[in-house]
C-alpha cells in the first residue's frame, strides 16, 4: 500500500490520506525506504483519536447508525465500530466528502472490508452486486491466456501455414493448442482446489469450527460448489482465449 502512496505521489494522481497510526506508517515507510513523507506529501489519520478523528466522530457515527438503524444498529455500536473500523471510518469519510476514493482490503476480511463499503457509500443505480474487480482480474487473465497462445502460434507459424496448405482442416490445426491449454487450465484448477480443500479442512474445520463453535463456517459443500466453479472458469478461461488467439493463422 505505501508503494502505491509512492507512485500516486510521483505520478501527481492525488493528495493521498492514510488512516493508521502514525509510528507505524513511519517505520514502514523507513524499512522499505520510500521518500514519502508523512504531512507533506500525503496526510495521515489516526482512527481512534486525533484532531481529525475528534471533529469528525461525532457526525459519522451519527450517519452511520442512521443508515444501518433499520438493520439494528445501537448509538453504542454504531461508536464502537467507526472508532475501530479504519476501512469503515474510510467510506465515511467518502460519504461525508472529506475524502474523494477508499482503497482497503489490504488487512482482514474482504467480506467484512465490503460490507463495510456497500452499507456506507452504497451502490450506483442499476448495480445489484460488487463484481467489478473480479470482471476485470478475469478479463486479465483472458488477454494473458490469450497472448501466451497467439505467441506460440506465431513461433510456429510457417509451419501452420504449411499444414493449411496441404488440407488440413482448422480443427486439426487448432487442437494441439486448445490441448496446451486446457492441459495447462486443469492442472491450475487441480492446485487450486487442493488449496481450497486443504484451508476448509485444516483451517476451517480443524481450528476455526472448533474454536467459535457459536459462528456458522462453510463446509464441503459450499468448497464443492467453489472447486466446480474453479474449474469450469478454467477451462472457459483456456479455451475461448485459445480460439481466438490461433484464428489467423487457420487461414491460407
Amino acid at each position: 500500500m505505501l508503494r502505491a502512496v509512492q507512485v500516486i505521489v510521483d505520478e501527481g494522481i492525488a493528495k493521498p490520506i492514510l488512516i493508521g497510526h502514525p509510528g507505524d506508517i513511519a517505520r514502514k515507510l523507513e524499512a522499505a525506504n520510500l521518500r514519502v513523507r508523512p504531512g507533506i506529501d500525503f496526510e495521515v489519520i489516526c482512527a481512534g483519536h486525533g484532531h481529525f478523528f475528534d471533529e469528525h466522530f461525532e457526525a459519522y457515527w451519527q450517519e452511520y447508525r442512521r443508515l444501518m438503524e433499520r438493520k439494528g444498529v445501537s448509538a453504542d455500536f454504531a461508536r464502537r465500530e467507526v472508532r475501530r473500523r479504519p476501512s469503515l471510518f474510510g467510506a465515511l469519510m467518502v460519504r461525508q466528502g472529506d475524502a474523494d476514493g477508499l482503497i482497503c482490503g489490504t488487512f482482514g476480511r474482504h467480506r467484512v472490508h465490503r460490507e463495510h463499503v456497500e452499507n456506507v457509500i452504497g451502490l450506483a443505480p442499476g448495480v445489484k452486486s460488487l463484481y467489478a474487480m473480479s470482471v476485470l482480474l478475469l478479463l486479465a487473465a483472458a488477454l494473458q491466456i490469450g497472448n501466451t497462445i497467439r505467441m506460440a502460434a506465431f513461433a510456429r507459424r510457417r509451419e501452420l501455414g504449411i499444414m493449411r496448405l496441404v488440407g488440413a482442416s482448422n480443427l486439426y490445426i487448432m487442437l494441439p493448442f486448445l490441448l496446451e491449454s486446457l492441459f495447462a487450465a486443469l492442472i491450475g484448477a487441480a492446485l487450486a482446489c487442493a488449496s481450497l480443500a486443504a484451508f476448509t479442512r485444516f483451517v476451517i474445520i480443524d481450528r476455526a469450527q472448533v474454536s467459535l463453535k457459536a459462528l456458522r463456517w462453510i463446509g464441503w459443500s459450499e468448497t464443492s460448489w467453489a472447486m466446480a466453479g474453479v474449474v469450469m472458469v478454467a477451462v472457459v478461461l483456456s479455451l475461448v482465449p485459445t480460439l481466438f488467439a490461433t484464428r489467423r493463422y487457420v487461414r491460407v
